[in-house]
């Protein structure tokens, strides 16, 4: 990407997982997005030579299989447990149809509803919603006052945590923080499942206390053993205080509404990493979601 060569900021470059990864080099100013974008369509033809990709296409296929989740949904009350079960799902159907990658902004339709801007807005809403679906479940299902407590509002805490890192990553364009939102989400479910296992050791055995350790068990040797060291791996210089101005966040904010990337060669959507985080988190998670509500109602705990 060229840049002005008297800048003095730094602009992202690269991809992973769930978050943000991003390169920075020097440069308070950017091309034009329109600039921006051409000049990546002109290198879309020079693709042949690279991994690409059908997988994130597939994706299309989670809208169906959301839709019809939001369907299973439709007589239950509009409260707020089936609204939080609701958003989460409605927004993996979003990111199904215009998936993207936060890292040089990487998209698969070239469209202003693939904005970067626009996913990170809902996937907030999604998030803080599933987090504290957690919470809830412990503190619906829990013996014991401090657990309660402790793990109703501990999740949803530490999400809204998660959520400024990844915001900062963002506006700032830094990998730097992103280590530290990754790491908050493996501390948010190391929580989550120690929570759970404390319910089950204690004669808890819903399906949703069982779903939560099978989750756990999963994602949690996953986070620390691949995405966490991909992201370490990633080069970039420490954020410094001297990033931190209000000129760097405009240019963040303005890459993140109008700049657009469009490609489907493998790296640029994380690799395989990536692609398991995509269907996993879009496709598969909303299930499980759906599955908190349709429980709760039976157990008339909604």
């Amino acid at each position: 990407m060229d840049v002005d060569n008297n800048a003095q900021r730094e602009v992202p470059a690269t991809a992973s997982g769930e978050g943000i990864h991003l390169r920075r080099v020097t440069t308070t100013t950017l091309p034009p997005p329109e600039q921006q974008q051409q000049e990546d369509r002109d290198k879309i033809t020079n693709q042949e030579d690279d991994d690409i990709t059908s997988l994130p296409q597939l994706l299309l296929l989670g809208l169906f299989s959301n839709i019809y989740l939001l369907y299973t949904l439709s007589d239950l009350p509009c409260t707020l447990i089936p609204n939080l079960c609701r958003c989460f799902i409605a927004v993996n159907a979003f990111r199904c149809t215009f998936p993207n990658r936060y890292n040089a902004n990487i998209v698969l339709h070239d469209s202003p509803l693939s904005s970067i801007f626009l996913t990170r807005c809902l996937a907030t809403c999604s998030e803080v919603s599933w987090l504290y679906l957690m919470g809830h479940i412990i503190a619906k299902y829990s013996p014991s006052p401090l657990i309660t407590v402790l793990g109703g509002w501990s999740l949803p805490l530490l999400c809204c945590l998660a959520q400024c890192f990844v915001w900062a990553s963002l506006l700032l364009q830094t990998d730097a923080l992103m280590l530290l939102e990754e790491g908050t989400w493996a501390i948010m479910f190391l929580l989550n499942t120690a929570f759970n296992i404390t319910l089950y050791l204690a004669g808890i055995t819903s399906p949703l206390v069982i779903t939560s350790l099978v989750f756990g068990a999963l994602y949690l040797p996953w986070q620390l053993l691949f995405h966490l060291p991909y992201i370490l791996s990633l080069e970039d210089a420490p954020l410094t205080r001297a990033d931190v101005n209000v000129c760097n966040v405009i240019v963040g904010f303005k890459r993140a509404v109008f700049y657009r990337k469009q490609s489907r060669t493998l790296k640029d959507w994380g690799g395989m990493v990536g692609i398991v985080w995509m269907f996993g988190y879009w496709w598969v998670e909303s299930a499980w979601i759906a599955a908190i509500a349709w429980i709760l109602a039976a157990e008339d705990r909604l």
